[in-house]
């Protein structure tokens, strides 16, 4: 058993013992007949989507009552339209979720004004997958590794200020000195995939192993598409010989600046409630989401339609939110300097 998993059933053995019988009859008669509807702030054929959708299939399964579980999608600002959405305007009362970028929170750590939360007051559900952020370019740029992008102007498509096609393009054009010339405004990041088939533009950030693995995979074992580089901490088994962000830090400051920007993605798929649900109701979705993630036939599925898997509970994404936000102010500083747009 994974680490990840380790954690999953910890978890779930601590909300089994914080819901009593009695309390989770009434969480049952809450949710009989009503149905819970997941926000997705990424149009409806992104990876978010996928996976709230898969969620949706098996949620209901293991949810007291049984509720119908929907998914909606609500694209805007890099899924900091559908944060903002969750946080102030969604009943609180456990029935309205949300999927969006923790990247997207990290731009309330920053000051930027599109943010109207505090990240840690939301009720962490738990999350699906990490997600490790490609760089790919079109082989015809000549572009073969990340060196080269420091000699040679690139164009690159990005999303909103907060989404990762974005923010890794600006943070690799202001550390690192490549020269990207940024295109934003994009829904999401397989809108720009789609705009370099048009010609467009050249070449993208923040594409997830999963794509890579399907709706890009041809591209990618044709050498059409090649990945340059990308924001895991270390190595990693899906790319070999693609170097890390981490790679080309500088000193530990970069390092902890480059955890800022990117150490988020450990938590690639996470889902969350509102603040201020009740605590019964809170962790009966924690422990529905755990044991949805860990149903053999929700395993099944994410593996025939390529999606990885790799769960956390709601306790952990807890933890790592409050991590980035006790980083030193001169780290949050260089950070927000280095994305600001």
């Amino acid at each position: 058993m994974n680490k990840g998993a380790r954690a999953i059933v910890a978890a779930a053995v601590v909300a089994c013992a914080a819901i009593s019988p009695a309390a989770a009859d009434n969480i049952a008669e809450f949710y009989k007949g009503k149905t819970v509807t997941i926000i997705v702030g990424y149009p409806p054929a992104s990876g978010y989507t996928l996976y709230g959708q898969m969620l949706a299939k098996y949620l209901p399964d293991h949810m007291p009552g049984r509720p119908s579980v929907i998914v909606q999608s609500m694209p805007g600002a890099g899924s900091i339209k559908a944060a903002n959405y969750v946080y102030t305007v969604a009943p609180k009362d456990g029935t309205t979720l949300g999927i969006f970028s923790i990247g997207a929170l990290i731009d309330q750590l920053f000051g930027m004004s599109a943010t109207s939360f505090d990240s840690t007051k939301f009720g962490w559900i738990g999350n699906m997958d990490e997600s490790v952020g490609v760089c790919v370019v079109k082989s015809a740029t000549g572009v073969r590794k990340f060196e080269d992008l420091l000699q040679k102007e690139t164009l690159f498509g990005g999303t909103g200020p907060s989404g990762g096609a974005t923010q890794a393009a600006i943070v690799l054009t202001r550390l690192y000195g490549a020269k990207i010339k940024l295109i934003k405004g994009y829904p999401g990041a397989q809108d720009v995939v789609l705009a370099m088939d048009r010609g467009e533009v050249e070449g993208v950030c923040g594409i997830t192993i999963a794509v890579l693995k399907s709706r890009l995979s041809q591209q990618i074992a044709s050498r059409q598409l090649i990945p340059i580089v990308h924001d895991a901490t270390k190595p990693h088994p899906a790319l070999p010989g693609v170097p890390s962000v981490y790679d080309f830090a500088k000193s530990d400051d970069d390092r902890r600046v480059l955890d800022l920007l990117f150490g988020w993605r450990a938590v690639g798929r996470p889902i969350a409630a509102p603040p201020g649900i009740p605590a019964d109701r809170l962790a009966a979705l924690r422990k529905a989401f755990n044991a949805a993630v860990g149903d053999q036939r929700f395993i099944a599925d994410a593996a025939k339609a390529q999606l990885d898997i790799a769960p956390a509970s709601g306790e952990e994404v807890a933890g790592l939110v409050a991590r980035l936000f006790s980083h030193s102010k001169d780290t949050i500083k260089r950070a927000a300097d280095a994305v600001r747009n």
